[in-house]
């Protein structure tokens, strides 16, 4: 996740943005930001959202899934969606919640959870589902109903 604080950083710095203005632009202290950019604080998948669409960069770039900066214009997450596909990804994978929480070194109930929005998924489980269903992170976030090549 080393690499997801520095392409964070490193964007935010090639648009010239200070981190006081990138804090201010999204709605968090400064302390807060600087603890995620620094990666002693573990971002939420909603502010990862608002960095991507802040920084114009697709969360696949973010995750260093990809090199593509984006995939033309970056929208905002759906949540719902989210969850949803998770679920929907599993069952096209013939995962069962089990195996599945084996890959990702959880719980079947942590996953469960997951699944129903009762705990919120953290970045790192979204970067592994991401590999694991071998699909986007944006498409899994519903940023991306599919990718233009």
């Amino acid at each position: 996740m080393i690499e997801l604080y520095n392409k964070i950083k490193n964007t935010r710095e090639d648009l010239d943005i200070k981190q006081y203005e990138f804090a201010k632009d999204l709605d968090i202290k400064l302390t807060t930001y600087s603890k995620y950019e620094n990666g002693f604080l573990n971002i939420p998948i909603d502010v990862l959202d608002k960095i991507s669409i802040k920084l114009n960069v697709s969360v696949d770039y973010l995750l260093d899934i990809t090199k593509q900066r984006n995939y033309g214009k970056v929208r905002k997450m759906n949540y719902h969606i989210f969850l949803t596909n998770i679920r929907n990804y599993r069952k096209l994978n013939k995962y069962t919640l089990t195996t599945l929480a084996e890959k990702l070194y959880i719980t079947p109930q942590a996953l469960h959870n997951y699944e129903l929005g009762l705990r919120e998924v953290p970045v790192s489980i979204l970067r592994e589902l991401s590999i694991i269903f071998d699909v986007s992170a944006d498409i899994l976030l519903g940023k991306l109903k599919k990718i233009k090549k």
